[in-house]
């Protein structure tokens, strides 16, 4: 028998009746300009990479699609793994979203994930992001290489999955939530200047190998 589903079989909509997507029947696509991986597969013509030693990257078996950045065994050894190109960024009006669901081998590594720009370093030089070194966790907003904003999180394990999530309202707020936890606001004016992608680091503190393991990545703005 059928659920308690609630059916708009007529169509839903996000669109003033008189635009253009007024009789459509899903909402406007080109509401928010949105970048979604899930990684059931992957492509290295999608990301760029930067390996610091001889790591991998490579789908793993797991329920909802994975993928796996190991690192080789020696400190400091490290991958960098970013959106082909930067395509988002933050702006006076406009609202934004992010969200990883990520976990790592071990505590004896440092990692990062959120929209940034780093190209190749295993460092952010812009970014609002979560970091995790030395098993503490904070979340940051940064612009060339200057902490602009930020906040210490309080998270119990991330050798366990965990979703790291920021809502930006367009003003000065950036809403931080952990697990779908609301944690902390983060107000501050100042913005990389910078265009960002969705991106991560996972690097080793010691001469062990580490792995950060990825579930997926969402971010998302209004156009």
């Amino acid at each position: 028998m059928a659920g308690s589903t609630t059916r708009f079989v007529n169509g839903c909509v996000n669109a003033d009746k008189t635009s253009p997507y007024g009789s459509f029947v899903l909402p406007s696509p080109s509401s928010c300009h949105t970048f979604f991986d899930d990684f059931d597969a992957y492509s290295s013509g999608d990301w760029d990479s930067t390996t610091i030693g001889t790591g991998t990257i490579s789908i793993s078996n797991g329920d909802g699609g994975i993928i796996t950045l190991q690192n080789s065994a020696a400190a400091f050894d490290g991958i960098v793994f970013n959106q082909k190109k930067e395509a988002f960024s933050l702006e006076i009006g406009k609202k934004s979203w992010f969200e990883c669901r990520i976990k790592t081998d071990t505590t004896d590594c440092s990692c990062y994930c959120g929209a940034v720009n780093s190209g190749s370093s295993l460092t952010i030089v812009s970014g609002v992001y979560f970091v995790f070194i030395d098993s503490a966790v904070g979340f940051v907003v940064q612009n060339n290489n200057s902490v602009i904003g930020g906040a210490t999180l309080s998270i119990p394990d991330l050798t366990e999955y965990t979703s790291l999530s920021f809502y930006f309202d367009g003003v000065s707020g950036f809403y931080v939530y952990v697990n779908g936890e609301y944690q902390t606001t983060v107000s501050t004016t100042l913005f990389p200047t910078e265009t960002l992608c969705a991106g991560s680091v996972v690097y080793n503190n010691v001469d062990a190998a580490s792995s950060m393991l990825i579930d997926y990545v969402f971010l998302s703005k209004e156009r």
